[in-house]
């Protein structure tokens, strides 16, 4: 399941971080059926942040041993256009085709 943190703002995301939402709900799911919990998406942090090419999931209902597994799975998953990273408490998924 999808979910998203309370406050977080959606409006603006490109359709190529949708398609990686699902995917990366998928992979979360393979874990114990852990719910995808979006914590970031329109921010000022990052220019693609602010352009909608970013989204960050929240960690912290996946066992911390997962964590390198859920990223190395969604990154097998989404492909080269995409940099999967985590950092600290979430797992951040970026679409920069260059």
């Amino acid at each position: 399941m999808i979910r998203i943190k309370p406050g977080v703002k959606v409006k603006g995301i490109q359709p190529e971080m949708l398609l990686a939402t699902q995917i990366v709900a998928s992979v979360y799911s393979m874990y114990n059926n852990a719910d995808c919990v979006i914590v970031t998406v329109r921010a000022q942090n990052t220019p693609l942040h602010q352009t909608g090419y970013a989204v960050d999931f929240d960690l912290s209902n996946l066992a911390s041993g997962w964590h390198e597994k859920v990223c190395r799975d969604v990154q097998r998953a989404l492909g080269d256009r995409y940099d999967v990273k985590i950092y600290q408490r979430h797992l951040h998924v970026e679409y920069d085709p260059t």
